[in-house]
């Protein structure tokens, strides 16, 4: 296998992240109540779309199409939201929270997987490939300072809330 059979894989793994990951934040965006959260999972849903995009525009220089497969990342994902809303009953609130957590480990998932990925295809001399990746890598960092803003914020809120309670 060559290192550009590799950087193949790892673009199809990521696009399979990707559109898996979509209905984990489809469910997650339904069940938030506080329209803040709401909001920042719409903005990584629809950022989600855009990079499966990318990477599907990576996969076409690269003259490769997409084999279907399924994320076991993304799966991981899931199966560790739907246990924690399972056995923890959480509030809304750590409902809240618990919706940014999640969210911001797929966008740090996401963000991993693109660095590899820029560093293979500088290595193997595939420069557009990886300034299509750069770019995107970019707007993941946005998209993570985004939601790594408001679960400070969300936190600080609960704790106010939860001291006046006991006062």
């Amino acid at each position: 296998m060559t290192s550009r059979d590799h950087l193949v894989i790892l673009l199809q793994q990521m696009y399979s992240f990707h559109r898996d990951v979509l209905p984990l934040l489809d469910s997650l965006h339904h069940l938030a109540d506080d329209e803040r959260v709401r909001r920042a999972l719409q903005t990584q849903h629809d950022g989600v779309r855009g990079e499966m995009e990318t990477v599907e525009q990576a996969l076409n220089l690269l003259g490769v199409r997409f084999k279907l497969e399924h994320s076991t990342l993304a799966g991981s994902l899931k199966e560790a939201s739907d246990r924690f809303r399972r056995q923890q009953s959480p509030t809304r609130d750590q409902l809240a929270v618990h919706m940014l957590l999640t969210a911001l480990a797929a966008a740090g998932i996401a963000r991993s997987q693109y660095q590899v990925a820029v560093e293979m295809a500088q290595a193997i001399g595939e420069g557009d490939v990886a300034r299509l990746l750069e770019e995107m890598d970019h707007r993941e960092v946005v998209g993570q300072a985004d939601l790594g803003e408001l679960a400070p914020q969300l936190l600080q809120e609960i704790t106010l809330r939860e001291i006046r309670r006991a006062a």
